[in-house]
């Protein structure tokens, strides 16, 4: 390249991936690599201008330079924008930033380095959503499967950034990052199968170095260059290990979930969960983090509450919400592909006031990208990261049931009309307080943050604390299915209480919290505070046999017992989904010297 600058860089290796669709354009008609690099660099100009924020004020190319008898070609392009600095509103004070853009083309290869973080992150959706790079409609980013395959296999995996496909809940992470020698060995086959990974570092044993990568956005980083030639040469390397023959790999990690590959009609449906990842999550090389700070706060204070479920079809209606406040409102529609992979589009949008469509408008512009979202469903399947996730779950068995009557209750109803009638009515409250005569029982709903009820039997050997949380069934019919999302809220409030279980928290916590117009009981007769704190404290000191347990009736033994012996492959999916939930925390409450179950309709 003539421009004496070129003579002087030296860009870290980080690119965007991309080819020619090998559907859309044959082996014979690649063109040649100087020509199509030529074409490549006028439609990177265009899509430089295009940016509406920061106007590009220059644009200058470099001279193409072929190399390799005209099989290999790249091409510079470098141009300055000024930009008002995040710490001023002053349209006078202006920071002038310089980049760079290098293209590379080899056949039907092309790597794409963007020294602008935002500018690489739009050219990768650009072509993820099909729509090429100027007048080369054909080019798309390189197929995740393809970078798995090549970059992933090839070594020891260093570092992983997982994403979830559970509901959120404060008792399991949205994401988490695993760094190790070779992770292949440290996953762990229980609690990382609902995680799916979005980015790895590895390493390569063909580079001779270690490759970070992020197959959704067809994007792989290595290290610091030293010239313009040493990119080149870099860029030869990496089109070398992508051009050789193997078979793509949709996931090279045997224990996290796996996408699937097509889908039978109608088989995604029921929304019950839909939300966003922030973005600093699943970011892992951005260097523009204030930017994407500010952003994740709008994510972290907002949230989506389904207000109408599609009972054949993947799509749901949906409140965003903050706080208490609806700031819009809508409906998500999701289509499917036979290949498993999906497209959202916004139907019926209103905002409550004029003032949040330009705060929050990019929230809901994230939900319509879907590269971020996270939508689960009744049916048993995710949608996360525009790719559906299905029964890949490893079977696992869990047995601590209780089977009880409820005849005469009505087990949709937690509480009875007000807590001084617990007792009186027909609610599981009231089941509560008939069917636990011995010992101490507290209902404090609300106040004590720990459970519905505290049960507390001194006359067992050794002595019970039980924390009891109670959850109405979603349906009272004879023959409701298994429903994994009746389950997911109340296990994640017993889990997260479990830290009152040690005494000098549990003593605090009922002290600054028990209120004498709560209601204690003593082998089944009112009772006071003071009583009851009296007994709790002299022996909490000792020997305490503790216990967490769900009051769910949704779930009856019989549908549980004739899934198990024949029930279909949806069923038996979620019955899968079910015990994975109720063994994690049972897993968790082992863990802190507790043993939990479940008390389920008979």
């Amino acid at each position: 390249m003539p421009d004496s600058i070129y003579q002087n860089i030296k860009p870290f290796f980080s690119v965007v991936l991309a080819e020619l669709k090998a559907a859309d354009v044959a082996d014979q008609d690649v063109p040649a690599a100087p020509n199509l690099v030529e074409q490549l660099l006028e439609g990177m100009k265009s899509h430089i201008r295009a940016d509406p924020e920061t106007p590009i004020r220059s644009v200058q190319s470099g001279v193409v330079t072929e190399y390799d008898e005209g099989r290999a070609a790249y091409c510079g392009l470098r141009f300055k924008r000024e930009t008002v600095p995040a710490w001023s509103t002053d349209e006078r004070v202006k920071n002038t930033e310089f980049h760079l853009v290098l293209i590379y083309v080899s056949g039907r290869q092309a790597i794409v380095y963007v020294s602008d973080a935002k500018l690489k992150n739009t050219l990768s959706k650009h072509l993820r959503a099909g729509q090429g790079l100027g007048n080369v409609a054909e080019l798309c980013l390189t197929p995740g499967g393809k970078i798995n395959s090549v970059f992933v296999d090839g070594g020891p995996t260093r570092t992983l950034w997982l994403s979830g496909t559970h509901r959120r809940s404060e008792i399991k992470a949205d994401s988490k990052v695993l760094s190790g020698l070779d992770l292949e060995y440290a996953l762990d086959p229980f609690d990382d199968q609902t995680f799916f990974f979005t980015a790895a570092r590895c390493r390569h044993n063909d580079l001779d170095s270690v490759i970070g990568l992020s197959p959704d956005q067809g994007r792989i980083w290595i290290k610091g260059t030293k010239s313009i030639e040493d990119f080149a040469a870099q860029s030869r390397l990496v089109i070398m290990a992508l051009s050789a023959d193997r078979d793509m790999t949709a996931i090279p990690f045997r224990y996290l979930a796996i996408p699937l590959n097509s889908l039978d009609g109608q088989s995604v449906h029921s929304a019950y969960d839909l939300s966003l990842l922030p973005p600093d999550t699943y970011h892992p090389e951005e260097d523009r983090q204030e930017e994407l700070q500010d952003y994740a706060q709008k994510v972290y204070d907002t949230y989506f509450d389904i207000t109408g479920v599609h009972a054949n079809d993947p799509s749901c209606s949906f409140e965003l919400r903050k706080g208490d406040q609806t700031l819009a409102s809508g409906t998500l529609v999701v289509e499917l592909s036979a290949t498993a992979s999906a497209k959202f589009t916004l139907e019926d949008l209103q905002w409550t006031e004029d003032a949040y469509s330009t705060e929050y408008q990019q929230v809901l512009d994230d939900l319509v990208d879907g590269h971020a979202i996270n939508i689960r469903y009744d049916s048993g399947h995710s949608v996360s990261r525009k790719r559906v996730f299905g029964a890949s779950l490893k079977r696992i068995e869990f047995d601590q049931f209780s089977a009880a009557n409820f005849q005469n209750y009505n087990i949709k109803a937690e509480k009875p009309s007000s807590l001084d009638r617990i007792g009186t009515e027909d609610s599981l409250f009231c089941w509560m307080v008939h069917n636990y005569p011995n010992g101490w029982l507290v209902c404090d709903d609300g106040a004590m943050e720990k459970a519905d009820f505290i049960h507390f039997d001194p006359a067992q050997n050794p002595p019970l604390l039980e924390f009891i949380h109670v959850k109405g069934a979603k349906s009272a019919q004879p023959g409701r299915g298994i429903s994994v999302s009746a389950f997911e809220v109340v296990v994640g409030q017993a889990v997260k209480n479990l830290r009152w279980f040690d005494r000098e928290g549990l003593i605090e916590g009922l002290e600054q919290r028990v209120r004498e117009d709560n209601q204690f009981w003593f082998n089944g007769n009112a009772a006071t505070r003071a009583a009851f704190m009296s007994e709790i404290e002299r022996h909490l000191g000792g020997n305490v046999t503790r216990r967490v347990t769900i009051l769910q009736p949704h779930l009856s033994l019989a549908t549980r017992n004739r899934v198990i012996n024949g029930g279909n492959e949806a069923d038996l999916l979620r019955l899968d989904q079910l015990n994975i939930l109720l063994a994690a925390a049972d897993r968790t409450a082992r863990g802190l010297g507790a043993h939990f179950g479940v008390i389920c309709d008979s």
